[in-house]
């Protein structure tokens, strides 16, 4: 196949050789026009002269290693962060849209996050709403770094905790530990983490027990004081409180009101058996102290002077007199005070 050559340009180069000074021709050949072909006119008169054919290194080969050489380009960098004042927008349209006071889902989001965009948790939560990627998934959330989609999310799921257990207090308390846990707590066959009770106390201002106990509380709703989004809708870092319903949903009410008729219960039954153990405990005392030895033992009951039962027992035991003669001697004494 005949290579049409185009020489660019001829570049002299410093050279010690018995050729003078190294020429090197630039060339571009058709069978591959993108590449540069470099040729030595000292290696060609060396040819010509000495009648040597001379075995260039192949351009495959220098292409490899000029690719060894080059930097690996690795995954593609993250895309910014989304604008603060474009988070803030939507965490209060998505309180909006789900019936959330906007300060409580704030004071949550920034106890989940600190409004940090692609923060993960020591247990893999991911991004501003820290949903773990298996509950993400399972809610059809693609990308919970991404919050814009993952704060309406987050507001949702909050939405679904309330119409469940009644009010916010205990939806925060789902939303950190699990609903699972919280009702194995209301029905007292489990307890709440020290992390969920302080995470319910950080973002409503109370422990868990007064959003069961009370129908009504006043809700913390001013943002936390490094908090951003001050002025978007209504939200301020003033202290400000809003009072709110606290009663719970009908099914959790009555899981609730059995597991305390139950603890009540168990409690009574406890107590008697505590009391009847110290009964036998008494018992088996008194007549241990009131039995004599080889004497005969007769209990009355009688009643002291504050009114309650003791037993008094009158031991026989048998003397000898100075006379020799057996004699008996009688002895009263109250089981209580021996």
């Amino acid at each position: 196949m005949r290579l049409a050559v185009s020489t660019i340009g001829v570049l002299l180069i410093a050279s010690s050789t018995q050729f003078g000074s190294e020429a090197v021709k630039v060339e571009r050949r058709d069978s591959n026009p993108s590449k540069i072909h470099f040729t030595s006119l000292a290696e060609d008169r060396a040819a010509k002269t000495l009648g040597i054919k001379l075995d260039p290194v192949p351009e495959a080969e220098i292409e490899k290693q000029l690719a060894d050489l080059r930097e690996p380009e690795g995954p593609p960098p993250p895309p910014g962060d989304v604008p603060i004042e474009a988070v803030c927008d939507t965490l209060a349209a998505a309180a909006q849209a789900n019936g959330l006071p906007t300060g409580f889902f704030a004071r949550l989001i920034w106890q989940e996050s600190k409004f940090k965009q692609r923060v993960v948790s020591p247990a893999g939560a991911q991004g501003v709403a820290q949903f773990m990627p298996a509950v993400a998934a399972e809610r059809g959330l693609n990308n919970p770094f991404d919050p814009l989609a993952a704060l309406p999310e987050s507001a949702a799921f909050l939405k679904e905790h309330v119409e469940y257990f009644g009010n916010l207090g205990l939806a925060a308390a789902a939303y950190n530990g699990g609903a699972r846990r919280v009702t194995e707590w209301l029905a007292r066959r489990g307890r709440l983490p020290d992390e969920t009770r302080n995470y319910v106390k950080s973002i409503t201002g109370h422990d868990p027990e007064k959003w069961v106990d009370n129908k009504e509380v006043a809700l913390a709703v001013n943002l936390p004081r490094n908090a951003p989004c001050d002025g978007v809708a209504d939200l301020s870092r003033e202290a400000s409180v809003t009072t709110v319903a606290a009663q719970l949903e009908p099914p959790v009410a009555k899981l609730v009101e059995n597991a305390r008729i139950a603890a009540a219960k168990a409690a009574e039954e406890a107590k008697q058996r505590l009391a009847a153990a110290l009964a036998a405990k008494r018992s088996k005392r008194g007549k241990l102290l009131a039995k004599g030895k080889g004497g005969k033992t007769k209990v009355v009951v009688v009643r002291d002077k504050s009114g309650k039962t003791a037993k008094l027992s009158k031991i026989t035991d048998r003397v000898t007199g100075k006379s020799g003669k057996r004699g008996y001697r009688l002895a009263e004494t109250s089981a209580r005070k021996r």
